[in-house]
């Protein structure tokens, strides 16, 4: 007689099947040569010297290609299965939620989305950063 999943196996499947979506992701030629120039920027290499880096937040098709890859794959399972958590470091508050894909030294890589919030709750104030930043929306 074959068992039926419970719910804890299917949960446990996907928490596996979203790090095994991350690890493929994180060991892709294009991933690690993004995490090579991150460290290297993130040392204190000029942006325009570590090219990778550069083009990726420059240029529109490539940071969709970067990300949408894993994306793809992770929000069905995330859907699926509303308690797994992303496999990466994340922050949600109400109108944005921000997802930081990878880190070295004083440099982040991370997705970040805005959601327009009624009029009647718009901010009074804004919060400027502290360092550089460099956008671009996809």
């Amino acid at each position: 007689m074959q068992r039926r999943p419970s719910s804890s196996d299917k949960a446990a499947q996907n928490v596996a099947n979203i790090k095994a979506v991350r690890d493929a992701w994180l060991a892709r030629p294009v991933t690690l040569t993004i995490t090579d120039a991150l460290k290297r920027y993130g040392a204190g290499q000029r942006l325009e010297a570590c090219k990778a880096l550069h083009s990726l937040v420059r240029d529109h098709q490539s940071a969709q290609a970067f990300v949408g890859s894993p994306l793809e794959r992770i929000l069905p399972v995330l859907r699926e299965s509303p308690l797994a958590e992303a496999p990466f470091r994340f922050k949600v508050s109400q109108g944005l939620a921000t997802l930081q894909l990878m880190q070295s030294g004083g440099a982040t890589l991370s997705l970040v989305a805005y959601e327009p919030l009624p009029s009647a709750e718009a901010s009074q104030t804004a919060r400027l950063s502290d360092h550089e930043v460099h956008e671009l929306v996809l």
